[in-house]
């Protein structure tokens, strides 16, 4: 359960928060925050909460709950808040990971809360007992990253610079839609079922993949999906299991993409990703067991990546990509030239399909390891909702605006007016994450209440000052165009309804 931290809690090595904020109280103690101080009496030293509750915020910054992570000298993952108390409670159990510039400012804090508590310049009824011989701040610990290749030298984890074999790297598979498995019941629709189509992995045996989304059923163009088992190199250079079960993001030396060639073949097509290359991260996410636990599920950019345990091999898909020998024995994986586009090329052209690559984590005893996948994302529909980044980052070529209700620039008057110290980075995060809704250009460009010059700045202070009108306000201004170009009634309030939910998830009123 996703009970609110506090300061002065427990956590599973030991140690106990030190400090929380200073706003909001929680059965007469502080809560605590991503980035707050934490005491570890394994590793002797100060860390910091790195995980935190986006449902709940205080002074921008999200609340802990059970469960969540500290950064300290032990592993990630091993040093977890225990809550004390089970009055309050965030309302979804759910994760973000502190910010990499957040993170680093938190690092540095640790150094001084260690230095204050050793020299008794900090004293409270949370430091009693914090033995201060030896305290120490955080020191991250040894670098590492998801895969490199077998050709660095030894806890290295440089890059590759010529072009090298993926087999360097570890085993790639292919796979592509098939018919569903004899063993599914009817009305799984929006599944597409998905079979071997080139290359293996060494876990075949363990189960069925598929994917779901409104774009995949009946398409075999994002039907597609790539997935990448990194070699074992015992050099202490690659994250462990738990340390990527802890984490949003990971580092890696390579990433994989699908293009065409001179044939217009579909091609799988490696890349070096060195740390300046601005590519070397790519998203975590933990799958997890579904409700009745026959299978294992992954929500990631609009789409749910599903695996079924089962006792026999994967099924061998036809291919309609006849590039893809099976063994993909001449996949290179290349350096990024200078001024050279590096994003996937689209197949086929005329579909406007992008692609998402994310490292999937697997439950505990689930038998199956970490891998890295590249697949599809969906298309945005007209009159979706959701939060901008997400909405933005799929609609490609679609003749659809993203549109953020309320405005980016009420918003950021409003975030400026009710939160104190406020970072711009912290701004831009916030605005990305918005409300907003996709709409026809047309309609927002000439309706839109707020579409450029018309969202004067006494329209954005009216905005600020109450959200929940502002919704219905900028809603109303688009309803006209949208009845114009043929939409129905109910699917229109339909989208106003969500986009109001979606404000309160997000705290932004009630």
């Amino acid at each position: 359960m996703a009970f609110v931290i506090r300061e002065g809690d427990p956590t599973t090595t030991g140690g106990k928060v030190v400090k929380g904020s200073t706003n909001t109280t929680v059965e007469y103690q502080k809560a605590a925050r991503i980035s707050d101080p934490v005491w570890c009496p394994k590793c002797s030293s100060m860390g910091f909460i790195a995980e935190g509750n986006p449902t709940v915020i205080d002074e921008f910054v999200a609340i802990a709950t059970h469960g969540h992570a500290v950064q300290c000298g032990c592993p990630f993952g091993s040093n977890r808040l225990i809550s004390t108390q089970t009055s309050t409670m965030a309302a979804e159990d759910v994760s973000v990971a502190i910010a990499p510039d957040f993170a680093a400012k938190a690092q540095a804090a640790t150094h001084i809360w260690a230095q204050a508590i050793s020299d008794g310049s900090y004293k409270s009824e949370f430091t009693a007992g914090i033995p201060t011989n030896n305290l120490s701040g955080y020191k991250p610990p040894k670098l590492c990253v998801f895969a490199k290749s077998c050709t660095v030298p030894a806890g290295s984890i440089d890059a590759g610079k010529g072009k090298e074999p993926a087999d360097n790297f570890g085993k790639v598979a292919v796979l592509g839609a098939v018919g569903a498995p004899a063993s599914v019941e009817a009305g799984s629709s929006g599944i597409t079922y998905l079979g071997r189509i080139a290359g293996q992995l060494g876990t075949e045996g363990l189960g069925t993949w598929a994917l779901r989304s409104a774009v995949t059923a009946g398409s075999v163009a994002t039907g597609l999906l790539l997935a990448f088992l990194p070699r074992d190199i015992a050099d202490g250079s690659l994250y462990t299991e738990e340390q990527l079960r802890g984490m949003s993001e990971a580092a890696t030396r390579v990433r994989f993409q699908f293009r065409k060639d001179e044939k217009g073949e579909t091609q799988v097509y490696g890349i070096h990703t060195a740390q300046s290359s601005g590519m070397a991260s790519v998203p975590v996410v933990n799958a997890k067991w579904s409700a009745d636990k026959q299978h294992i599920e992954a929500h990631v950019g609009g789409v749910t990546i599903i695996w079924t345990p089962n006792d026999g091999p994967v099924i061998t898909a036809p291919s309609p990509y006849p590039g893809m020998s099976d063994e993909l024995s001449k996949v290179l994986v290349h350096p990024i030239a200078e001024d050279t586009d590096t994003q996937v090329e689209i197949y086929p052209a005329e579909n406007d399909i992008t692609w998402q690559d994310c490292i999937l984590v697997f439950p505990p005893k689930s038998g199956v390891p970490p891998l890295y996948i590249v697949f599809a994302k969906p298309a945005v529909n007209p009159l979706e909702v959701g939060v901008y980044k997400d909405l933005s980052n799929r609609s490609v070529k679609d003749t659809l605006d993203i549109d953020h209700i309320t405005s980016q620039a009420a918003l950021r008057t409003y975030i400026v007016d009710n939160f104190d110290n406020v970072t711009p980075e912290e701004i831009k995060y916030l605005l990305s994450q918005a409300p907003s809704i996709a709409i026809p250009q047309s309609v927002h460009r000439k309706y839109s209440e707020t579409y450029a010059g018309r969202n004067v700045k006494a329209k954005q202070r009216l905005d600020a000052s109450n959200l929940k009108a502002a919704v219905d306000s900028n809603f109303d201004a688009i309803k006209r165009g949208l009845l114009e170009e043929g939409y129905a009634e109910g699917d229109i309030e339909k989208a106003r309804e969500e986009l109001h939910n979606l404000h309160k998830e997000q705290g932004w009123y009630k």
